[in-house]
């Protein structure tokens, strides 16, 4: 199907510019001005930003935390992933103990490929005992061009120092970017010991058993066997100040390559919301929420030193799930939703608030995704690719409500937030997924994305 937009602010990653998009076969054909070529359907964008769709490369949509398995399911996730003006998302598999990583693979891509409305991808965890290793090479020349490798959750997930070096080496081998969950499970453990054994187990507890220095720590090993080995770093949502900067540090004199992913819960809550008693369960995320100055400086650097912004999207319901450990900060499964409100708080934040091009929007959240992980012809506004595309009302004032919502979840960290800027009209790969607000399909249009191997360089 033919697609013509007209009268548009187009932002791409490098400019933006008053132009008209034709689209055909499912790729932008042609950008300029007038363009006069005959189209199944117009669309007048006049005062519209038309920009890339979103690409949320860090999601937990099945997730299970101990046997408590979170809500949502990939229908309704991409579902409300759309209606945030995204078009694409990477989540993460995490196999059973005994399972091989070619299976998680597998029965994950069938489950996926029947239901999601938005292109999709992988990245592969990888935990101990770490028996399935050969399976990499498989992984990588099926697409899956990434790990996470994480260093807290000494129960199920962290790798020991030789796991964690054995880890990245074989990933590194086959082409795969080590996506690291920073924090240090060993001093994460031996607080929640004490805690456990003084019977100090509110949910004031949480956040105290993860204080910044745990980040900063794993943060600062990681850097080292890093930089001995020369392998390249994507570290996920990281929330401090202290971490940050001697990424930034250590990478302004290293040949190695670092990348710095943060997410919206940093740079609009803090520490403050675990105040609220029960409903601070709402914010029980990993890393926790940190204070004032972490959040100011995450916000100044935001476009300046943070390469991507993602959702960590992870939803267990607060009348259920999370209920489940109201005397006992342990038991409640970790995670917030996000998918659907990322883009938005960000637009608001990063254009509306800070002042910062609508170019820079673009970079954080579609363009830089998209190069870092291999994501072909996605992510920014050019001729020959994809047609993912946002149109955006730059001016349009509204409320965030749970109720309103598309998540399969009961409630949002983000209630009642005044925002500026929504997406009005959604396409992948020219087909109209939603359109003036409303979705246009309920068919599954997404594809599984074949990532190109991350080449270290």
């Amino acid at each position: 199907m033919s697609l013509l937009i007209k009268n548009a602010k187009v932002v791409s990653s490098d400019n933006t510019i008053n132009a008209d998009i034709y689209i055909e076969n499912g790729k932008i054909a042609q950008i300029g001005e007038q363009i006069t070529r005959p189209a199944f359907k117009i669309i007048d964008a006049k005062g519209k930003f038309v920009m890339p769709g979103g690409i949320d490369v860090h999601t937990h949509i099945k997730r299970n935390f101990r046997g408590i398995e979170s809500v949502d399911d990939f229908k309704t996730a991409s579902i409300a992933a759309a209606f945030g003006g995204n078009t694409c998302f990477l989540d993460c598999i995490v196999p059973d103990k005994a399972q091989s990583l070619t299976n998680a693979f597998e029965n994950m891509l069938n489950l996926t490929s029947k239901s999601s409305l938005l292109d999709f991808g992988f990245h592969m965890a990888l935990t101990p005992p770490l028996n399935h290793l050969k399976d990499l090479k498989y992984l990588s020349e099926n697409g899956i061009t990434s790990a996470k490798l994480y260093l807290a959750d000494k129960k199920e997930m962290m790798l020991d120092d030789n796991s964690f070096i054995r880890a990245m080496k074989e990933t590194n081998k086959h082409g795969l970017l080590a996506c690291i969950h920073a924090e240090n499970g060993a001093q994460i453990d031996i607080l929640t010991s004490l805690y456990t054994k003084t019977k100090r187990l509110g949910l004031e507890f949480f956040p105290v058993s993860r204080p910044n220095r745990v980040e900063f720590e794993a943060v600062v090993k990681v850097l080292i066997i890093s930089g001995a080995l020369k392998i390249p770093v994507y570290f996920v949502n990281l929330s401090t100040k202290s971490a940050v900067e001697e990424i930034v540090k250590t990478r302004k004199d290293s040949k190695v390559k670092y990348f710095i992913e943060t997410c919206p819960h940093y740079l609009l809550l803090d520490e403050s919301n675990y105040d609220e008693e029960f409903e601070s369960a709402k914010y029980f995320t990993c890393p926790p929420l940190r204070n004032k100055a972490d959040v100011d400086y995450l916000k100044a650097n935001v476009t300046k030193n943070i390469d991507v912004i993602a959702s960590n999207h992870c939803a267990y319901n607060m009348s259920s799930e999370k209920k489940i450990g109201i005397n006992d900060y342990t038991k409640v499964p970790p995670g917030m939703p996000g998918i659907e409100t990322r883009l938005p708080l960000m637009f608001n934040q990063i254009v509306v608030n800070q002042g910062l091009s609508p170019s820079e929007f673009v970079r954080i959240n579609c363009t830089n995704p998209a190069k870092i992980f291999g994501i072909k012809n996605k992510g920014d506004i050019k001729q020959g690719y994809d047609a993912d595309i946002c149109i955006w009302d730059p001016d349009l004032q509204w409320e965030i409500k749970s109720d309103d919502l598309h998540e399969k979840v009961d409630y949002t960290p983000y209630e009642g937030m005044q925002i500026t800027g929504k997406p009005e009209t959604v396409i992948l790969r020219g087909n109209l997924l939603i359109e003036n607000y409303k979705l246009n399909t309920i068919s599954g249009f997404g594809n599984f994305i074949k990532r190109e191997k991350f080449i270290n360089q």
